[in-house]
């Protein structure tokens, strides 16, 4: 947290965090959070190779915790783009709440940002990164199964009455949403049940977040994240990860057409003004100026940006992943194996 929180101070900290990490009784998840706070000191001197070994270091030992299921997020995937079509959306009923506005994509692609710009309208709550949704719609489903989606959970909640799934999710965040008509949820991984929630809450609006491939995966693969984001600690399988987004993605933009915003985060760091009109035009709600000026938003962040968004926008993590190119070939060519343009 100490090296989240301000740029290396000398060599003192690297110094002492380098002795711990060659300390032969390190344990996995020790080593895995002293492998990023070193990669954060390294960066933050421009010693990209050094920090990149600290980097791979923590993600080693952060992937070695873990029982990562990719067969299940794939099987999900492809469930959800044979099960949710647009005759099965057409078809549905839901509810008629119109107040969640959910901000999907991948994170560390400006998810927080755009959250700070639209709950600085009066009549938005930030209601934070919530799970409720992925919950209630898995307890629809009647299945039982680690995490919030799989393949029978889509295959069963298909036939439900999405209408009490989202009154559910509605009774869920109703001590969360605050008291404004609107109220965001920025959970990223949303975009795995987008269908789901353009059928039971009709009205809900999206605005989905994208980034150069590269910049995207990279800044996942550099985050150690609290419990989410299986995936991230591996170049290759953040690659496929990401390639199954996109095709998920694609998908939900054509049975849902004109529905999804994308907001680009370059765009969004670039001009912040123009990209934050844009949103409050899309969500059809009238334009206040504080929205423009999102660092000024006081309300509390609990995810990994949230010492990032208590400073003016700034356009330094455009095209980082440069500085590590020699690295992260095997990402690179997965990414380009599975058709991604501009990786």
């Amino acid at each position: 947290m100490l090296a989240r929180a301000r740029p290396a101070d000398g060599e003192a900290h690297i110094e002492a965090l380098e002795a711990r990490l060659a300390d032969p009784a390190q344990s996995k998840v020790g080593r895995a959070m002293i492998g990023y706070a070193l990669g954060k000191l390294y960066e933050d001197q421009g010693a990209w190779d050094a920090a990149f070994k600290a980097y791979e270091i923590g993600a080693k030992a952060k992937r070695g915790t873990l029982s990562y299921n990719e067969k299940q997020e794939v099987d999900a995937s492809a469930a959800l783009i044979a099960h949710c079509d647009r005759d099965w959306l057409d078809a549905q009923q839901g509810h008629d709440e119109a107040g969640p506005i959910f901000i999907i994509g991948q994170p560390r692609t400006g998810t927080t940002l755009v959250d700070r710009i639209i709950s600085a309208h009066s009549d938005v709550t930030s209601a934070d990164e919530l799970q409720q949704f992925g919950i209630c719609l898995k307890r629809a489903s009647g299945v039982r199964a680690e995490g919030t989606v799989d393949a029978a959970i889509v295959a069963s909640a298909k036939d439900t009455d999405v209408a009490k799934i989202g009154r559910a999710y509605l009774d869920a965040v109703a001590n969360i949403r605050g008291t404004t008509p609107y109220f965001t949820d920025k959970l990223p991984q949303n975009f795995f049940h987008l269908g789901f929630i353009a059928a039971a809450l009709p009205k809900a609006r999206f605005v989905h977040l994208t980034r150069d491939p590269m910049d995207s995966c990279f800044a996942s693969y550099k985050q150690l994240f609290a419990h989410a984001h299986q995936h991230s600690y591996d170049q290759q399988e953040m690659a496929r990860h990401y390639v199954r987004y996109r095709a998920l993605m694609r998908h939900w933009h054509k049975v849902m057409p004109g529905r999804i915003l994308d907001i680009a985060y370059e765009d969004l760091v670039t001009d912040t003004p123009r990209a934050a009109r844009r949103i409050i035009s899309h969500l059809g709600l009238g334009w206040q100026d504080a929205c423009a000026e999102p660092h000024t938003n006081h309300t509390a962040v609990a995810t990994a940006s949230a010492l990032q968004v208590r400073e003016k926008v700034h356009t330094r993590s455009v095209g980082r992943w440069r500085h590590f190119r020699q690295h992260l070939s095997p990402m690179r060519e997965t990414l380009c194996s599975g058709g991604i343009e501009g990786a």
